[in-house]
């Protein structure tokens, strides 16, 4: 946790796709996430910044979207638990040093490979 927020990593199962970002952790509020890459949206439910799957119809309508930039993604997932089971549909906490490292580099290989997208 940092600035009062949790890093996470997601999986799109509609294109098979890692996202990462940071989440307030005082967050409880169902949201609209949609993947920067085939743009599709998956409602869930945030609990105490974290994404979850269960009650994400339970807990009310979306408020707002969350949308992370494609520098957020990838191919591969850098949590042991997302690596496991890559068709979890609840957030995973990012708590390494070990694993933010290795999002910075994914996060500037992709930048060189494809350059950085609109608003980043």
């Amino acid at each position: 946790m940092q600035d009062g927020k949790c890093f996470q990593e997601w999986y799109c199962g509609n294109c098979q796709t890692y996202i990462r970002f940071r989440l307030n952790m005082e967050w409880n509020r169902t949201v609209w996430v949609e993947c920067p890459m085939c743009h599709h949206k998956h409602q869930r439910y945030i609990k105490d910044g974290i994404i979850q799957d269960d009650g994400r119809f339970a807990n009310g309508d979306p408020k707002e979207d969350i949308c992370p930039p494609k520098s957020a993604c990838s191919k591969e997932p850098i949590t042991k638990k997302l690596e496991q089971t890559k068709y979890t549909r609840d957030g995973v906490v990012i708590k390494s040093d070990k694993d933010l490292a290795r999002d910075a580099y994914m996060r500037e290989r992709w930048i060189e490979i494809y350059g950085r997208a609109e608003g980043d």
